[in-house]
């Protein structure tokens, strides 16, 4: 058993007690290890532990994870937000290319029909390098949560020249996963709306299009960029 957990002073900070109380933890807790990763647990908080101290924290600040409801709950954000992972791409996107030439250069298998100028108009111009970020949340999520994953880190959804320029850069990319760009959405005449997304169709490279504001699946990429591009 480590030091940390044989000192007195951190059972009765977890509420266990006295020695002969400790002492019975200690058998159960050596039978059960195995069974139910108590040991792992107990590791677990040591460690945070051994953190609130370094930081000059007391035995009270370690109580409040148990009676302080919002407490806890900024660590368990905290610690969910790490799931969130960003790929980083480089490409040179062309804002004033044709839509259709956009589809051309990208050598799709397989395209969307109404991914078309009057459905996706472009509207500007010049050439960029820009660094197109691909965000996996890791979980299932509406959109509207995604668009607020995306503003608190400085991001906003690609448009569907960067996803085009991406798709053409990377074409490799889409065989893994379904790439998304919310930033360039199609109202249809029945109010829904569609955005396009970069996929695949058995080994064939699609462009297609997906329902807006139905909830999207943890295997999902959103193409983003910075907010000041």
């Amino acid at each position: 058993m480590s030091r940390k957990l044989a000192c007195p002073r951190f059972w009765q900070i977890a509420g266990i007690g006295d020695r002969p109380s400790l002492r019975r933890f200690i058998m159960a807790r050596e039978k059960s290890e195995l069974k139910s990763g108590m040991g792992k647990a107990m590791e677990t908080l040591v460690s945070l532990i051994e953190e609130v101290e370094d930081l000059g924290g007391s035995d009270d600040d370690i109580r409040r994870i148990k009676t302080n409801k919002a407490l806890r709950r900024q660590i368990a954000e905290l610690i969910v937000s790490d799931r969130v992972i960003c790929d980083r791409h480089n490409v040179v996107v062309d804002y004033g290319m044709s839509l259709a030439d956009m589809l051309a250069v990208g050598k799709y298998d397989w395209k969307n029909n109404d991914i078309t100028t009057k459905h996706f108009p472009t509207q500007d111009n010049g050439q960029a390098e820009v660094e197109i970020f691909l965000v996996h949340i890791g979980r299932d999520m509406g959109t509207d949560n995604v668009l607020k994953e995306l503003d608190a880190r400085g991001l906003r959804p690609a448009k569907i020249e960067e996803l085009l320029a991406l798709g053409a850069d990377q074409p490799e990319l889409q065989r893994q996963f379904p790439i998304i760009a919310l930033g360039s959405v199609w109202r249809v005449s029945d109010g829904s709306r569609r955005v396009a997304c970069l996929g695949r169709s058995g080994a064939e490279r699609s462009l297609g299009l997906r329902w807006y504001g139905f909830g999207w699946d943890d295997v999902c990429r959103f193409a983003a960029v910075r907010k000041s591009v």
